[in-house]
């Protein structure tokens, strides 16, 4: 076998770390652009994330908005009940006193009705009394009055 010569083997050594770089080599280029293609789906991914994100972040935006409008007419109808509640307060404080005035007036008829009352009955009183009297004068009146109307005929027909 020949001899090796120390030029020989560092020929060798130069050769096999040219081969083991070149082999270090492939293989770090290997595992960056895996890394780079991991790194990129990521990325992808994020960004669809961010997009989802930022379509979630826009609905509320509008419905920000629509709960802000709602509230505004909330603000709006509460303001008017408000109104309407004031007005009604007037119109029972009105209506309380209309009522309290028709208790005066009812109070004051009843007591009319009560003196018209002991006036017919004063009055009813007098007429049977006077009626006891005057029976006897109505009959005759009564009596008198056809006998003229009997005589009227008779000379307006004869």
């Amino acid at each position: 076998m020949a001899e090796l010569t120390l030029q020989d083997v560092l020929r060798e050594l130069r050769a096999d770390i040219r081969q083991v770089g070149q082999e270090i080599k492939e293989e770090l280029r290997q595992e960056i652009s895996d890394f780079k293609g991991e790194v990129r789906q990521e990325i992808d991914a994020l960004k669809a994330n961010f997009a989802a994100i930022r379509a979630d972040v826009d609905q509320l935006k509008v419905d920000v908005a629509s709960l802000r409008t709602d509230v505004d007419q909330l603000k709006v109808d509460v303001a008017s009940l408000r109104t309407d509640v004031d007005q009604l307060k007037v119109d029972v404080a009105v209506l309380k006193v209309n009522v309290d005035n028709l208790k005066g007036q009812v109070q004051d008829l009843a007591k009319e009705f009560s003196l018209a009352q002991k006036w017919q009955d004063r009055t009813w009183d007098v007429v049977k009394w006077v009626g006891g009297i005057s029976a006897g004068l109505a009959v005759s009146a009564s009596i008198a009055i056809l006998v003229t109307f009997i005589r009227v005929a008779i000379l307006a027909g004869g």
